[in-house]
């Protein structure tokens, strides 16, 4: 499987564990959830009541359990991940060693002196026909024109 296959995965299943996205108030499931809070009671003073103020802090045992599935799930990915990559560093040095061990194949000595050797002189097959420029060729010009 591939890296970008394995994110995606485990991001449906941290969203399938979480339940989606929904937000913590929708407590009545017919209703939409649209993400905005609800407008609280306010007394006459301008302040809210005390039995319409959410306890930020308290969650629902829903809500706990589901936070806690999706942190053993991150738990696990990140587990699964970290073993899969030194698996695969054990694999890789092996192979790299197996590799390093392996002589090199016999190669033919060179010519230590090779910039001592005269150059190789350059036949007319070598090069082929002259171009046709109009000039003649100053190897095979005579005098002569045809």
């Amino acid at each position: 499987m591939s890296m970008n296959f394995r994110c995606l995965l485990l991001g449906g299943i941290l969203l399938w564990a979480v339940g989606g996205p929904t937000t913590a108030n929708a407590a009545n499931h017919d209703e939409p959830a649209t993400g905005r809070q609800p407008v609280p009671a306010v007394n006459a003073a301008g302040k809210q009541a005390p039995e319409d103020v959410p306890n930020k802090t308290e969650l629902s045992a829903r809500q706990r359990r589901r936070v806690v599935t999706a942190a053993f799930y991150v738990l696990g990915g990140i587990l699964f991940v970290g073993v899969l990559l030194i698996a695969l560093t054990v694999l890789w040095g092996s192979r790299t060693r197996r590799v390093a061990r392996k002589p090199l194949p016999e190669a033919s000595p060179d010519d230590p002196l090779w910039y001592l050797r005269p150059d190789k002189k350059i036949t007319a097959s070598e090069v082929g026909p002259p171009e046709e420029a109009g000039e003649p060729d100053p190897e095979h010009d005579n005098g002569e024109t045809t």
